[in-house]
């Protein structure tokens, strides 16, 4: 058998399957010998094949020309989506940092951001940010239910499950006072940012937080009526 390119003919003279010509004729191999014409007409017709398969210098070159821009084309858009990925990293990378807040006045907080490590202000202004006692909240304090309240202290422990958490504040080595941060449906992509920024504090550190003094029973604190639903 002599390779050739692929091609089937119908007329039951030669055919080609998988590259390799075989005689279609009935007559029995054993026979070709005797009928020489049958080598003749092989020997013709892939010598007719493979001249046909023969392109000229400008039929190379188109081809060539249109591989080169294939590949060209490929190349570009294998770029365009590393520069996309690079992109949409670098902006989740943007979105995802806490940054520094600055505090200078209590009357500008709502352009701060709502967590994160302050900055030294080096005595630039006075925030105007009143903070209260953990022993003012709770039956005997003067700080009602549902006030909204400043509170600096150390954080004595911190517990994160889910899309809950819970710190225990301690003030003058005594009174400590749950508070407490939930997952917010509404803005799910700010408080997941606040659940990751909670994540990096460490026990000891000293906090300022704002929040709500709501109703609870908390057996674990000298503060036990009361607990704080973190804002900012």
């Amino acid at each position: 058998a002599t390779n050739v390119p692929r091609l089937l003919r119908s007329n039951g003279v030669a055919s080609v399957r998988r590259g390799r010509v075989r005689i279609a004729d009935p007559v029995p191999p054993t026979q070709w010998r005797s009928r020489p014409h049958h080598q003749q007409m092989m020997v013709a017709w892939t010598s007719q094949s493979a001249g046909s398969s023969e392109k000229t210098d400008d039929e190379l070159a188109a081809v060539k020309a249109a591989r080169s821009a294939r590949k060209a084309e490929k190349e570009r858009h294998k770029a365009e989506k590393k520069a996309k990925k690079a992109a949409n990293f670098e902006q989740k990378a943007q979105a995802e940092t806490i940054h520094d807040v600055t505090y200078l006045s209590v009357d500008d907080q709502h352009t701060y951001e709502p967590f994160g490590d302050m900055a030294r202000i080096m005595s630039r202004s006075r925030t105007g940010r009143d903070f209260v006692q953990v022993s003012d909240l709770g039956a005997h304090g003067s700080i009602q239910r549902g006030d909204t309240v400043w509170l600096r202290g150390r954080l004595q422990s911190i517990r994160i499950k889910g899309g809950s958490c819970f710190l225990v504040l301690r003030q003058n080595s005594f009174h400590t006072v749950q508070a407490c941060y939930f997952k917010d449906k509404t803005n799910p992509e700010l408080s997941s940012k606040m659940m990751r920024y909670l994540k990096t504090l460490t026990a000891e550190s000293i906090v300022d937080v704002e929040a709500t003094v709501v109703d609870a029973t908390v057996k674990s604190c000298s503060i036990q009526d009361v607990e704080l639903s973190l804002r900012r």
